[in-house]
């Protein structure tokens, strides 16, 4: 006769089965489309809901069958004699075979002629062999490994820190490219005029720029199993997706290659300004891109992005004397260069800094904001237990003034 879990996955299965009958008659001949009525979906999701009840019903059963299970064991043995061993699986008819006392080796000595017959005068006495059984010691060799429990503490993947994006101001837009027009001619001919004289001729011409919202998405695949049964896993799942998904757009509003479906990167705007270093030291080239920012692109610089290798040089820089410049190892040195805070991210490439006015010339408006979403419609995963985690975001980046951006070279 069939347990209650087993009636309850027979029950399962044959809904599974109805399901997928409903799929495959509405299957259209574009792949992962259906032809549902209203009506159909409404059985659909009806069914589905049915399906995941039978499902949590389905585990309670085993777990309480399994629990009565290890009651009964329990009991048996409970009830075994002592002097009795209690065989796995032996039929209750048959009677426990006793099991026979064992003497030590020491109890064996002392019974032999050995012991018996020995003379202490002639210091001597009869050898004889003692039927001792010699058992393999359990030890880890033999395959008696200590017992390991895992802890719940999932140690992450090394994964820098989400920086780049902070640095950059942000709003939203319904749109689907940021369109704005930029000033491109600008002649200034003011000038002082006598009386009578001719005005001298100013002159302004205007070009219309635009940056397309680009979408940055991923999905990861988890069984049911894992996501039901594991305590924290969705959340865990989810965080760490929507992290990889962040950490793309971080790479992506630096380096960029502005191809579609690639948004256009703050390094690879078209006229930043570049400053390299050459013959001089780090700080000093630095000091020159901000120079840049402010005599040739008009602009504040409100920060330093730089890699940690790159930062590390600049931060270990000594006088003369041996003294470090940027304070005693012994208390916590500042993170600004020239006056402007230092963003270290690993983000951008190493021997490359940019220092730009963030605030002022550039800003990342969001379409839509980051949304996770979970389906078991991809491809064969419904049939397979199987769900799909998808995470994105759509965003543009727009670099109002090109030369309010000065990236250095060769640090």
């Amino acid at each position: 006769m069939p347990t209650k879990s087993e009636e309850l996955a027979q029950q399962m299965d044959a809904l599974a089965k109805e399901i997928k009958a409903l799929y495959d008659a509405h299957k259209t001949s574009v792949p992962n489309e259906y032809d549902f009525s209203p009506e159909d979906m409404a059985s659909v999701r009806t069914k589905s809901d049915e399906l995941a009840e039978l499902k949590r019903k389905h585990m309670e059963e085993e777990e309480k069958e399994r629990i009565l299970k290890n009651a009964e064991e329990i009991e048996r043995y409970a009830n075994t004699p002592q002097n009795a061993l209690p065989f796995p699986g032996l039929d209750p008819r048959v009677q426990y075979v006793p099991i026979q006392q064992r003497k030590s080796l020491g109890e064996l000595f002392v019974g032999s002629p050995a012991f018996k017959e020995f003379d202490p005068l002639k210091a001597q006495g009869p050898s004889v062999e003692i039927p001792y059984e010699w058992k393999t010691t359990l030890d880890e060799a033999s395959g008696f490994a200590p017992q390991a429990v895992r802890i719940a503490r999932i140690e992450q993947y090394p994964t820098r820190q989400l920086v780049v994006a902070d640095a950059f101001p942000q709003g939203t837009t319904d749109q689907i490219a940021i369109v704005y027009m930029e000033e491109t001619t600008f002649t200034n001919n003011a000038a002082e005029t006598a009386e009578g004289g001719q005005y001298p001729e100013n002159a302004l011409a205007f070009t219309e720029k635009s940056s397309a919202v680009r979408k940055v998405a991923a999905f990861l695949p988890v069984t049911d199993e894992l996501m039901a049964d594991v305590s924290g896993m969705r959340s865990y799942v989810d965080q760490r997706l929507t992290y990889m998904v962040q950490a793309r757009e971080d790479s992506q509003l630096l380096v960029g290659n502005g191809t579609p479906p690639n948004l256009r990167g703050l390094l690879n705007v078209v006229g930043i300004q570049t400053q390299p270093r050459g013959a001089d030291t780090a700080q000093d080239a630095v000091f020159k891109a901000i120079t840049n920012v402010q005599a040739v692109g008009f602009a504040n610089p409100s920060a330093v992005m730089i890699h940690p290798t790159d930062w590390q040089g600049i931060r270990l820089a000594k006088t003369s004397t041996g003294d470090y410049i940027w304070g005693h190892p012994a208390i916590p040195g500042p993170t600004t260069l020239w006056g402007l805070p230092v963003i270290v991210t690993t983000a951008i490439t190493q021997g490359t800094a940019v220092v730009a006015d963030f605030r002022g010339f550039t800003m990342i408006f969001r379409k839509q904001g980051l949304a996770v979403s979970v389906s078991n419609s991809h491809s064969d995963f419904f049939i397979k237990g199987l769900l799909a985690i998808r995470a994105e975001e759509r965003l543009a980046l727009v670099v109002f003034r090109p030369k309010a951006v000065c990236t250095i070279t060769g640090l």
